[in-house]
């Protein structure tokens, strides 16, 4: 029996409660700020992610000897 499969996608809407557009403007570069050092951040825990599990396969050469590390 196969089982049916259903993708949810959740949008949540930000609505800044004021008349000052200056004040909204401030509040939505704000909001942008934090979402760009979250991708950032995110970014950078899988990079550092991928290159622990890869490390094993990395090479140094030293003294023209070829190591690898274990």
């Amino acid at each position: 029996m196969e089982k049916d499969t259903m993708i949810l996608t959740r949008k949540i809407q930000l609505l800044i409660d004021s008349e000052d557009k200056e004040e909204i403007k401030a509040a939505k570069d704000q909001l942008y700020s934090w979402q760009r050092i979250c991708f950032r951040a995110a970014n950078m825990i899988m990079s550092h992610h991928f290159v622990q599990e890869q490390v094993k396969d990395f090479f140094y050469l030293t003294e023209e000897i070829k190591l690898k590390i274990a």
